[in-house]
């Protein structure tokens, strides 16, 4: 033993001394003796030894150091607890100094051992913070200090953080519920506001919560909050709400929903009294995930989709918002800085027009509402209370407009009103439409105030947009009356972008109005594009795409300011065209900083202008600008998706309608080609000409190589480059050369700076190589061959040493301290996981388990801990860093999780990726310097065993990207590589994550099924199978069986996101046309899908009403979308399917409509006029199979077909009906059904006898045919024939039933052709 660790060890013996003297000596010395850095040292060299031995518990160390203080905390404190009580003052004050000894001891060592690394036990610590605040007196003696070192030193290091499983989170988490509404405890308040902000994060990030008790306490902290004055407090409790809320709200909408309908009257009083800006921001955000729970998509009452527990509380809640949203604008002004613009925030917009939206009706312009002011703490009015009436509507907010003039009191108006255009274009009433342009217009032409101009165009930009869909029900006179205003709006626009250039609103309209082709520009509009007047920024190269798209071009047109230019050089031929290419590519003659201006511009929208100018027609139309969609948000897309309201994935994927693509007229002019790669050659002599450069030379060098690609990249789509041409052309040879200098200039600053700054540098070079999300490419055929061609050129062009330079930086040896930080924090981390199998203490489904924090019999009230799901996944990460407490318990997916450093690795990972993608044969060879097959070997090796580690953040993160890269090939992947992947996911999916994780786990899962779906290499080992997964030993489970087990995850976005996808599993989605896989594989899955759907829709366990209602909907919408996903991508299954809904809507009382939502969907994707003639395609054979599951006739969803009543019902179907019945001879069902009709039994029989016997005649020729036979399937056949048709002669005689047969043998055939079905085998048995 070292003599530093003697002297601690001796000290801390003393520490525990009984003597208390000798204690509080022992106390100063260890304080002192810490102090020292040699004693330090010994102390984490003593750590590093402990976590490296297998026998640790002999090893002193920081551990050991922690339990003699905490042991030394117990005996002071109990010395201090018995000591007489009734002494001086001076005595009692000595005692509260000791006090704050003691807990500054404790701080002072967690202090001294978690620098550098965490090296204490985090179990440790929580267990002895919860002793100290769980008992009275040490709770009054050190819950400050302590909840003060909970918060400081402990709840800020992730790695004790990740060391609490489900119910220690819990455990904490209530106990700090419950120091927070007590109200003799001493802790400051501010403090547990803190620590239960901080406990929240984690809890959500490391846990599947349930949210009954936790809502429970945030419902009543808030019914009381108008008597908080602390404004900081108040920042943390809704922020930890909101935390909460986002993610617990996909699962648990109606518990979300009841606590807004009672919360929300009391938040206007604080918005006005109390709130700083700060608390503000976390009041918009959790009243606009309100409306986002209530209104999804702006659905009103009524609306599917739309939901209230109480809608009346909750529209009297939307009138005290909209008093809120209307107060606030009023106040608005001019500021005190010479009438600077006061614009509502982003937020505040989103809110006020949501819920304008739901407030604004034609048939009234003014709500009634009671004022804030008189509004009592809990929401109701006071006796004395007064009501208001305030202005609403759309011609309200005009004449709110016109009245501000030209100041900054129209600006909030016209951002809500482009608020409210923009997201609900539907909701404008068609005689304001003129009026507002009107004003609009009006305002535009006489303000003076480039500011006020700016809020005035994209209010008008907004109505541009959403023009088709304004128009789309009205006459032409609309149209005839808004000409002249657009005009007007034209020319004033045209002005302002000629004196304010830089300014990319005007552009922005300009652009929008020769799209939606409101106006017809005149010659002069090529003015605009001058080299000498403007500088090119993004938004005016795509107004010159769009003008060169709509509008006739001019081709020897020159401007009149260039008239003694082009007097100068007469003969030039294509002016126009030099001229707009000198305009985006400008000279670097006399260079200025602003002549570089094409590195700030995109690149896609820049080499379209290009390539454009190169072709001899230029009104083909290649890409449009596409507008600007309002998105949903997740939650809002969530809610819709689980009403049945959102398309189905499988539609877009195998039903679109591809786009038909015109014969583009590819004829070039090859002067005007020759003209874009001389300027291109004059860029690249400047950058590969550059000394010395710097990491913002090498970025922008980087930008300008994007120009370049998607140059080539359009060049090739439109035919006037080939595969064999394109490694010719000077444009290739460009790109080659500046790739080279930015592959020795990256070198030269690694070898002087290192590997710090290059994250930009590798994140442009990662969209240099990305050609899946290439937009420009939508509309040229042959996309993915381009893609493919594009893929290999840039591989082609890329040197080796940059390819080196990125595989160094994924093999991090761009870390310095690289061996640091994957000992002392990672090995601790390890060894600390808990077992957590041990982990499912509490049934998934049970919401009033009570957890004990203390003796229950003195507490009556102590909180409980409920809704427990021990089905946790704590997350670690190798940093070293101590964060802040709300970024400590990130899901691992998250990238906020990542250091620096690993930030760079994970980037560099991803380039590789996207640079080794389509790595498959193209038409003409095309080598690169390093084989593309060595460095994906190389990425793999990244997966393997004593690499990867399932529980560090960057680890997971690249896992998907390493596998897509390895499935996006032709050839077949080397064993090796596959071995490490399958033990990579493997070694994932052993590990028990939170939702987002196992979000990541089943997208890995559907990616390998997508890529190998008859799974060649992707099956996983069995347990009796361990070595190698080419054995692909059948028992082992395929990436299919584990993706359909994800549709059964506890969280409903991992089903959601499973079912959606599911269709992939039914089809070959490598193939052309997306073949069907084989009918087998396809009858095993549904029947797999069919089990873990029954499964998932049994709910066990106590649950509150509002529990069950939300996990009820969830888990039946997560059933019809993968259903209805099924039916459309597998003819196979079908019928098995619709029958399956049946058989749901009666052994789980699925709600009937919803079903019909779901066939609505399916029968109009599959060309059904209605979901009840899609439903009666498949009747014969689902009551067929309804009936042989021995379910009465008359509890058939009749309501599936379109029938009303159970007698319309009966009269519809009759004759399939009865003789269906007379089959399973159950003649009681015929008398019930004849006496409903007034039919006698004998007629129906009758009747249905051309029915019948189609059951009965091909068993009867087929006997015949075989003969005596010994197969028991066909004698019992032949039995029940022979029974029914023995039923019919008795009931009818033999001479009737025969003379029937004999004169309907026509229609007996015709039935007998329409109820041909498919084997017994492929009817399969999903009961």
């Amino acid at each position: 033993m070292d003599r530093q660790i003697s002297d601690v060890y001796n000290i801390c013996r003393d520490l525990n001394s009984e003597r208390g003297p000798e204690r509080r000596k022992a106390a100063v010395k260890l304080k002192n003796v810490l102090s020292h850095s040699a004693t330090k040292k010994a102390l984490d060299k003593s750590h590093e030894k402990k976590l490296s031995s297998k026998s640790s518990s002999k090893i002193f160390s920081w551990e050991s150091v922690f339990r003699s203080v905490s042991i030394y905390v117990t005996m002071e404190t109990e010395e201090l607890q018995n000591a007489n009580q009734e002494v001086s003052r001076t005595t009692l004050s000595n005692r509260e100094s000791r006090k704050q000894e003691i807990s500054a001891l404790v701080k002072h060592v967690i202090r001294l051992a978690d620098k550098g690394s965490p090296k204490l036990k985090g179990s440790l610590l929580f267990d002895h913070i919860r002793k100290i605040l769980h008992e009275e007196y040490t709770l009054d003696s050190y819950g400050q200090d302590y909840c003060s070192i909970l918060l400081k030193n402990v709840l800020s290091v992730r790695k004790y953080m990740v060391e609490l499983n489900t119910k220690e989170w819990h455990e904490l988490l209530f106990m700090f519920f419950k120091l927070f509404n007590e109200a003799d405890v001493k802790i400051d308040k501010l403090v547990l506001s803190q620590i239960i902000h901080s406990l929240i994060n984690g809890v959500t990030s490391q846990c599947d919560v349930r949210p009954k008790k936790i809502l429970a306490f945030f419902t009543e902290f808030f019914s009381r909050a108008k008597y908080q004055k602390s404004s900081l407090l108040l920042q943390h409790m809704l922020s930890a709400l909101n935390v909460f809320i986002e993610s617990i709200g996909p699962t648990s909408r109606v518990q979300v929903c009841k606590l807004g309908e009672e919360i929300v009257p009391k938040l206007p009083y604080l918005w006005h009294n109390v709130a700083s800006e700060e608390l503000k921001d976390e009041l918009l955000k959790f009243l606009q995930t309100q409306m986002w729970c209530h209104h999804p998509n702006g659905l009103k009452n009524g609306s599917p989709g739309a939901y209230a527990v109480d809608w009346d509380k909750w529209m009297s809640n939307l009138k005290k918002l909209y008093e809120l949203m209307y107060s606030e604008i009023q106040q608005m002004g001019p500021s005190r800085n010479r009438g600077k613009i006061q614009e509502l925030k982003l937020a505040f917009v989103d809110l006020a027009v949501d819920v304008c939206q739901q407030i604004f009706s034609e048939s009234s312009h003014m709500i009634e509402v009671t004022q804030i002011s008189c509004t009592g703490s809990d929401g109701q009015t006071g006796p004395s209370a007064k009501k208001r009436r305030l202005e609403s509507g759309w011609d309200s907010i005009r004449n709110f407009i016109i009245s501000a003039g030209q100041t900054p009191k129209m600006v909030p108006w016209l951002q809500l009103v482009t608020g409210l255009v923009s997201k609900y274009t539907d909701s404008i009433p068609r005689d304001e439409v003129i009026p507002y342009l009107l004003c609009l217009s009006h305002a535009l032409s006489d303000c003076k105030r480039t500011d006020l101009m700016v809020y005035i165009m994209r209010c008008i930009k907004s109505f541009v947009v959403s023009w088709d869909t304004i128009v789309a029900m009205e006459t032409d006179t609309l149209i005839e009356q808004a000409k002249s205003t657009w005009n007007q709006i034209w020319m004033v626009t045209l002005r302002f972008v000629s004196l304010h250039n830089a300014e990319p609103e005007g552009y922005v309209l300009l652009s929008a109005m020769i799209e939606a082709r409101l106006v017809t520009p005149r010659k002069d509009i090529w003015s605009i594009f001058m080299p000498s007047l403007t500088r090119p920024i993004t938004e005016s190269v795509i107004f010159l795409c769009q003008c060169l798209e709509y509008c006739d071009f001019p081709e020897n047109y020159v401007p009149n300011l260039a008239v003694t230019i082009a007097s100068a050089s007469a003969d030039v031929k294509f002016p126009l065209r030099k001229q707009l290419l000198q305009w985006l590519l400008p000279s670097r003659d006399d260079e200025t900083e602003g002549s570089r201006s094409h590195c700030k511009l995109n690149p896609n929208w820049t080499a379209h202008a290009l390539m454009t100018l190169t072709l001899r027609n230029l009104t083909v139309r290649l890409t449009g600008c596409k507008n600007e969609q309002i998105l949903m948000s997740p939650l809002e897309r969530c809610y819709l998706e689980t009403a049945i309201e959102m398309p189905l994935e499988v539609e877009e994927v195998l039903f679109k309608k591809g786009k038909k693509i015109e014969n583009i007229d590819s004829v070039h002019i090859p002067t005007v080609l020759l003209m874009v790669e001389n300027l291109v050659k004059s860029e690249v002599q400047f950058y590969t000409s550059r000394a010395e450069e710097q990491v913002s030379d090498i970025e922008e060098s980087v930008k300008f190589l994007r120009l370049v690609c998607r140059l080539l990249s359009l060049l090739l789509g439109n035919q006037i480059l080939t595969p064999q041409t394109i490694v010719t052309c000077s444009l290739y040879e460009s790109l080659v050369r500046v790739l080279k200098k930015v592959s020795n200039s990256l070198q030269e600053i690694i070898k002087k700076d290192g590997y710090s700054n290059l994250f930009l540098i590798v994140k442009e070079l990662r969209n240099l190589f990305c050609w899946d999300e290439e937009s420009l490419l939508e509309s040229i055929g042959g996309m993915e061959e381009c893609r493919r061609i594009m893929s290999a050129v840039c591989r082609s062009a890329t040197p080796s040493a940059l390819v080196t330079v990125l595989l160094d930086i994924a093999n991090e040896k761009h870390c310095t301290n690289r061996q640091a930080s994957s000992t002392s924090a990672d090995s601790s981390l390890n060894q600390s996981r808990f077992n957590r199998g041990a982990s499912k203490l509490l049934d998934d489904f049970d919401d009033d388990f009570d957890l004990d924090f203390e003796d229950q019999s003195n507490n009556n009230n102590a909180m409980e801990v409920d809704d427990l799901d021990f089905n946790d996944g704590p997350d670690s990460q190798d940093s070293d860093d101590v964060t802040t407490t709300n970024e400590v318990c990130q899901s691992l997916c998250s990238p906020s999780l990542l250091t620096d450093n690993q930030l760079l690795r994970l980037e560099a990972i991803k380039t590789l990726c996207e640079w080794g993608r389509c790595d498959v044969k193209i038409p003409v060879k095309l080598k690169s310097e390093i084989d593309v097959k060595y460095v994906k070997s190389k990425i793999v090796t990244l997966l393997e065993e004593d690499v990867f580690d399932p529980c560090r953040a960057v680890d997971v993160q690249m896992l998907q990207q390493i596998v897509m890269l390895q499935a996006d090939t032709e050839e077949t992947i080397p064993e090796n590589s596959l071995r490490t992947m399958i033990s990579a996911i493997r070694k994932l999916q052993e590990e028990s994550y939170t939702s987002d994780v196992r979000s990541c786990i089943a997208k890995a899962m559907e990616t390998l099924a997508q890529y190998d779906p008859d799974c060649k290499w992707s099956r996983f080992p069995s347990d009796q199978d361990e070595d190698s997964p080419s054995s692909q030993d059948e028992t082992g489970s395929s990436p299919a069986n584990r993706l359909v087990d994800c549709a059964g995850d506890m969280c409903h976005n991992v089903r959601m996101q499973t079912v959606s996808a599911i269709y992939k599993l039914f089809v070959d989605m490598n193939t052309v046309g997306k073949q069907p896989l084989d009918r087998n594989k396809q009858h095993q899955v549904f029947s797999q899908l069919f089990i873990v759907l029954n499964d998932s829709l049994e709910l066990q366990g106590k649950l509150s009403p509002e529990r069950l209602e939300d996990e009820r909907q969830t888990r039946i919408a997560d059933m019809l979308i993968a259903l209805g996903t099924v039916i459309c991508s597998s003819p196979v299954c079908e019928k098995l399917v619709v029958f399956s809904l049946m058989q749901f809507i009666k052994e789980k009382d699925v709600p009937v409509d919803m079903v019909i939502k779901i066939l609505q969907k399916v029968s109009r994707i599959l060309g059904y006029k209605t979901h009840a003639k899609y439903t009666e395609s498949y009747f014969s054979f689902c009551l067929h199979k309804w009936l042989q599951s021995g379910w009465h006739v008359s509890e058939f969803p009749y309501k599936l077909l379109g029938s009303e009543n159970i007698g319309q019902f009966y009269r519809k179907y009759l004759n399939s009906i009865i003789a269906e019945l007379v089959f399973i001879q159950d003649m009681d069902s015929v008398e019930i059904i004849g006496s409903n009709l007034g039919i006698s039994p004998k007629d129906l029989l009758k009747n249905s006898i051309p029915y019948t016997v189609v059951h009965i005649l091909p068993v009867f020729a087929a006997s015949k045919q075989l003969g005596q036979t010994d197969d028991s399937g066909i004698k019992k056949k032949i039995g029940r024939a022979t029974a029914c048709y023995n039923l019919l002669t008795k009931e009818l005689s033999e001479e009737v039933v025969d003379r029937q047969i004999v004169n309907s043998l026509d229609e007996i055939v015709a039935n007998l052709l329409m109820c041909l079905y498919d084997t017994e085998a492929d009817t399969g048995n999903i009961r």
